[in-house]
């Protein structure tokens, strides 16, 4: 049975597409000097940009043979617009990015985690303990790569 182009889902595929291949056309414009971390900053744009252009191919080829069909087109009434909500993870994210060097980038993970649990109707208190397990462990993998993030004392947060 054949269905109905939804050009919208198309369009949205190959803008994604798009995307990635904008950002893999990019990497090339970082300087490439791995250092002593053995893997340089063109690793992980090159990891987001291949993973978007694939995720992309993959939503286009979806969407120009069988589309969608558990997608619900039209108003969702019944899921208002969460002001809220967006207002929480906008702010989490701003609050991130303007106090990641002064509290340090474990406390400002912690701080944009527990606003995105906020926002969610999560528990708090799980919501700051899971962000704040989260956010160590990144921290700490990304210093054995030898990439240095923002401390909040003496390397170890």
């Amino acid at each position: 049975m054949k269905h109905a182009r939804d050009w919208g889902q198309v369009l949205i595929s190959a803008g994604v597409v798009v995307s990635g291949l904008i950002m893999l056309a990019q990497i090339p414009l970082i300087q490439a000097d791995a250092g002593y971390a053995g893997i340089g900053p063109r690793f992980f744009p090159t990891v987001v940009g291949s993973g978007m252009l694939a995720c992309g191919v993959l939503l286009l080829i979806e969407a120009l043979t069988r589309g969608f069909p558990d997608v619900e087109e039209g108003p969702h009434d019944h899921e208002p617009f969460d002001r809220r909500a967006v207002a929480l993870v906008i702010g989490g994210l701003v609050a991130h990015m303007a106090l990641i060097e002064v509290i340090g980038f474990t406390l400002a993970g912690t701080l944009l985690g527990s606003c995105v649990t906020l926002a969610l109707r999560g528990r708090p208190v799980i919501g700051v303990g899971a962000s704040f397990a989260v956010s160590a462990a990144i921290y700490q993998a990304f210093g054995r790569l030898g990439v240095t993030l923002p401390a909040i004392a003496t390397g170890w947060l």
